[in-house]
């Protein structure tokens, strides 16, 4: 085992070196806490642990991916000391900066990290599996842990991508040009490879079908056929409020399940970071938990589900997913004569309105949307609100209150 450890250390850093890699936007603090890096299988983790080794002198580099396969005897050993011994056999004057890749394969993993963290101030890790790391995380390395959201690129990520350069000007001069790549990103979706390949739905159905049945249906005994129905039907939903029990009601037609299980499913869905759920905003727990709305990760996996493109669902999976790497606390509103408002953002003592809509050129929707963020203005105390659309701009002022109409591929690639 040494000289296989030994082996794929200086791979590694041959690897790191050598491998072309595209720039992320996660800002990586400075700090000597341990580095959790998480989110869904393949959304350039491992991509963002090598930029972050590239920083330091590669020999002081110790990378291990815990999914190699001549790592499987490893997972056996009563120690793991081997590690640190197959590092300093190469390299005995210098102390080690470590990066372990999806650290949940590893037995214990929390307690190997904790140990190591008091010799050695710098680890970087990745995990795949919500539940896992953050149990374990609150368990055994409270205070001396920081998670850091992994997800596919954002459309500014996705724009660097096609090294395209962003400035007012352009959008001008181009409108259709940014129009054009933002549908091909709200339909393909943001994970690297398929961003980087023209066989795109061939890459998208492997990543997926990664996820659902090693993630998910294997690891956790669930039925694939059960979980495929329950992803559709939450891909029919999005961007509409549902129970848990309509959920149920649908797939029982067709499966047969309890409900309680039925609820596991759906919940099963976050572990492996495939769905993240909001609730409707109200200080009761009761009503906040009686319904939801749910959004996947990427918008590529909603083209897995749908005959044709639902743009308006594609539009607004994208603007939670953008919110959600912006903002911790995201909620959907209801007034009180129930109009809704598609998200309200709260960050401290403020609070943010967006509604979404493909389009408000048709008079109905217009007054709809519009009247939805007046009335929910007035009830929260606020002046301004933003309506995110696919392509129309303006600045519309009423009673003293501001809607900003704004194309959401403009404000995706805004800095804030």
């Amino acid at each position: 085992m040494l000289q296989t450890l030994q082996r794929i250390i200086l791979e590694k850093q041959e690897l790191i070196l050598n491998r072309i890699l595209q720039e992320r936007t996660l800002q990586i603090p400075s700090t000597h806490q341990i580095k959790i890096f998480t989110g869904p299988r393949r959304c350039g983790k491992t991509c963002l642990m090598q930029l972050e080794a590239r920083n330091y002198d590669l020999r002081r580099v110790l990378y291990l991916d815990f999914e190699d396969e001549r790592l499987v005897g490893f997972q056996s050993l009563g120690s793991y000391d081997v590690v640190l011994d197959s590092y300093h056999s190469l390299f005995p004057d210098l102390q080690p900066v470590l990066f372990f890749d999806e650290v949940q394969a590893l037995p214990n993993w929390h307690l190997f990290l904790k140990r190591l963290h008091e010799h050695y101030p710098e680890i970087h890790v990745t995990g795949s599996n919500a539940n896992l790391l953050s149990r374990d995380i609150a368990t055994y390395l409270t205070g001396r842990s920081l998670s850091l959201k992994a997800r596919p690129f954002s459309f500014r990520e996705f724009v660097y991508s096609r090294r395209e350069e962003i400035a007012e000007t352009s959008f001008k001069l181009h409108p259709g040009k940014w129009l054009n790549l933002f549908n091909e990103y709200r339909v393909w979706g943001g994970f690297p490879e398929v961003i980087f390949t023209d066989s795109k739905l061939t890459v998208l159905q492997g990543i997926y079908q990664l996820i659902l049945f090693k993630d998910l249906a294997s690891k956790l005994k669930l039925s694939d056929y059960a979980l495929r129905l329950i992803i559709g039907k939450l891909v029919e939903n999005i961007g509409k409020p549902y129970s848990m029990n309509s959920v149920y009601n649908k797939i029982r037609q067709f499966y047969p399940l309890s409900r309680p299980t039925c609820n596991d499913y759906i919940n099963a869905l976050e572990l492996p970071f495939l769905t993240q759920t909001i609730t409707l905003w109200r200080k009761s727990f009761v009503a906040r938990e009686s319904e939801r709305k749910t959004y996947l990760i990427d918008n590529g996996f909603i083209k897995l589900h749908s005959v044709g493109e639902d743009w308006g669902k594609l539009l607004e999976n994208c603007v939670f997913n953008e919110l959600s790497r912006r903002h911790d606390q995201i909620y959907y509103y209801r007034t009180n004569n129930r109009l809704e408002v598609d998200f309200l953002v709260i960050d401290g003592e403020q609070k943010q309105l967006i509604q979404v809509c493909e389009t408000i050129s048709d008079p109905d929707t217009r007054a709809r949307e519009f009247a939805a963020l007046l009335t929910a203005m007035q009830e929260l105390g606020l002046d301004s609100a933003i309506l995110l659309t696919a392509f129309e701009e303006s600045t519309i002022v009423q009673d003293h209150l501001r809607i900003e109409v704004i194309p959401a591929w403009k404000w995706m690639l805004s800095e804030s």
